[in-house]
């Protein structure tokens, strides 16, 4: 047989095991697809992925096993190759969704990695029987040439369709045209910090007993202080999504209820920045803010670039094994903590950017639970404190059928010994004090490039915390000042001498204006925020104005002046709640019945103004929950 011969006879054997192999391949794809996550139903995108994936893995072991097996005849490659994706299939892809159910033990115990290698085992048996068996009984050694042909015409038909796939969803820079007079306007350095769940009275500058935050305070020292900012919300991405789009949560409809995502007809800070020409970065370490869900709009830079551009939801263990190769991204180990290589990235960028106006998003995860801070920091701020749990119960875990959304629906919910409360507020100062240091280090970047010098720095936190104060837990369940009280603080350029305290309440989105307006630069055209009259380009003393928190649809709060209305319960019969916080700070006196007055005049402005918020809410049409994010959620303690 002449070589062109024998070429054409292998290629021909190629095809036929082709052939064989890519059915079972696909099938098993979409099989693990529809099966790897019952939480949220698999689209058809998520199918075809995972068919794709395993499809293109089978090509893999059919040109593998031609290698080996070079000599092999046409019929017995088909069985060497069916044997090899049965491999795949029962060796790998089975025992790792198998123990990765709840009902068994995990992997990392001794039992589970038994039974793991254990399945991986039998799997591998019972391919290589079935590869063994068939490549020898097969009779004759040549594939016909139409199934070869054919088979070879499939497999190019899948590379072809996979590149351009590929090519299609490769990342490409957006192009950004720059105003028109943008380089007319001075363009200062802006950077924010977000610190996730720091609750303002765990903050050492006023006044805990602990010392948290020494770096903390020593920027609180140079600043002007809110310290009577409200947050937005009471979790993380209503909160975010206000402070980058200027809207409150009502507007802008990232709420939660599978409206996880900040939809693209928000113009967001960074994207109005980018069209002044600024260049925009952002280093997160929350994994619920991120690319997957609308929150990279307007950034040039994100930190962390996971998931990488072709990871479809995770369904598949070719997408996990890749995160197990990569360290643990977020998706699966959003524990492996990033805020220690905030200031490294942030550095790096800086050193990067060209010269010119520079915008810096900065987002911490601690001191948010799971609260195992390193044993240095618990023991710097609570030497001696008894050992408690690293995470509050979780809401979704008591939440009843008729429960509107609020720890005070549930008649019994769940306490804590007074050891264990201690304990586990002492991890959570811990934690405190671990951002607090990294807070320094990203702190001292921004010295070393100028940014505390030249720039605008504005610090806030998005939520903070509750430790069964008004008997509920953690955060997104209750909306009492604990958890809705914010902090809020500006830098200018150079700091002050010393800080200049505001103590009128104001919102995230009120400083975020201000500091913009301050930078003499233009307003996303919906902004519902306030101008501040103390840091106004022109100050001045002026009147207070209603402060909104809002959880739709079930926890609302208005703040006016000291007098903070409450809106709780279930939405077609909520219950109304008012206190003075002058008199009674910590909210245990209800006025609302001796200040019915007042309550009916809060009452009436809370109602419209959430009525037109929802009238000129930003539509979401088509935007279901993303899998990844919903994991994320997950991991976090927000949902099932």
């Amino acid at each position: 047989m002449g070589g062109r011969a024998v070429s054409g006879h292998r290629l021909r054997a190629v095809g036929a095991a082709c052939l064989a192999a890519l059915p079972l391949a696909v099938a098993a794809g979409a099989l693990e697809t529809f099966l790897s996550e019952r939480g949220v139903a698999a689209s058809a995108g998520d199918v075809l992925y995972g068919a794709a994936l395993h499809a293109l893995a089978a090509l893999l072991v059919v040109l593998a096993a031609r290698l080996v097996f070079w000599r092999a005849r046409a019929s017995a490659l088909r069985w060497i190759a069916v044997g090899g994706v049965l491999a795949l299939e029962l060796g790998a892809v089975v025992p790792f969704w198998v123990t990765r159910s709840s009902l068994l033990p995990p992997v990392r115990t001794a039992s589970g990695l038994l039974l793991t290698v254990g399945l991986a085992l039998v799997g591998l048996a019972l391919s290589s029987l079935v590869g063994w068996r068939g490549a020898r009984r097969a009779q004759g050694g040549e594939a016909s040439g139409r199934a070869g042909w054919s088979g070879l015409i499939l497999a190019l038909l899948l590379l072809g369709g996979l590149a351009v796939a590929a090519v299609r969803a490769a990342p490409r820079a957006p192009e950004v045209g720059v105003h028109d007079g943008a380089g007319e306007l001075e363009r200062p350095d802006l950077c924010i910090l977000m610190i996730d769940t720091l609750r303002r009275d765990h903050v050492s500058y006023f006044g805990y007993e602990r010392p948290t935050t020494p770096q903390l305070d020593r920027f609180l020292n140079q600043s002007f202080v809110f310290s009577a900012a409200e947050t937005p919300s009471i979790w993380t991405i209503p909160s975010v999504a206000s402070l980058f789009t200027g809207l409150y949560p009502s507007a802008h409809g990232a709420v939660g209820n599978d409206r996880y995502v900040l939809v693209e007809q928000a113009e967001t800070l960074a994207e109005m920045l980018q069209g002044l020409g600024y260049q925009t970065g952002a280093f997160v370490s929350n994994p619920i803010i991120g690319q997957r869900n609308g929150f990279a709009q307007g950034f040039a830079t994100f930190l962390p670039d996971w998931p990488p551009w072709w990871f479809q939801n995770g369904r598949t263990i070719l997408e996990e094994l890749y995160v197990a190769l990569h360290g643990g991204a977020p998706l699966t180990s959003w524990r492996s903590r990033i805020d220690a290589e905030l200031a490294p990235r942030l550095d790096a960028w800086l050193e990067q950017v060209s010269p010119g106006p520079r915008f810096a998003y900065v987002h911490f995860i601690s001191p948010h639970d799971p609260y195992r801070p390193p044993r240095e920091h618990r023991d710097a701020v609570a030497p001696g404190a008894p050992p408690g749990p690293a995470a509050a119960p979780d809401f979704v875990d008591y939440q009843a059928d008729d429960a509107c959304g609020d720890w005070e629906c549930i008649a019994a919910p769940p306490e804590l010994s007074a050891g264990e409360l201690r304990g586990m507020i002492a991890n959570y100062d811990g934690e405190i004090r671990y951002m607090d240091e990294h807070l320094g280090r990203v702190l001292a970047v921004l010295r070393r490039h100028g940014m505390l010098r030249d720039g605008h720095v504005l610090l806030v936190s998005d939520h903070g915390e509750e430790f069964f104060d008004h008997r509920g837990w953690a955060h997104g369940n209750s909306i009492y000042e604990e958890v809705s009280g914010g902090l809020a603080a500006y830098r200018p350029p150079g700091g002050l001498d010393r800080a200049r305290v505001i103590p009128r309440p104001v919102a995230l989105i009120d400083v975020q204006r201000t500091v913009c307006e301050r930078l003499g630069l233009p307003l996303q055209p919906a902004h519902q925020g306030r101008t501040i009259p103390e840091l106004a380009p022109e100050p001045a003393a002026g009147g207070d104005w209603p402060v909104l928190c809002e959880c739709p649809p079930y926890l609302y709060a208005l703040r006016l002046r000291d007098w903070k209305l409450i809106r709780r319960g279930p939405v077609g019969a909520p219950a109304w709640r008012l206190y003075d916080l002058a008199s009674d700070p910590g909210e245990t006196r209800d006025l609302a019945a001796a200040e019915a007055d007042t309550l009916a005049h809060l009452r009436a402005y809370l109602e419209a103004l959430v009525a037109g918020l929802e009238r000129s809410a930003l539509t979401a049409a088509g935007v279901g929950p993303d899998l990844e994010t919903v994991r994320r959620l997950r991991a976090l303690g927000y949902i099932q």
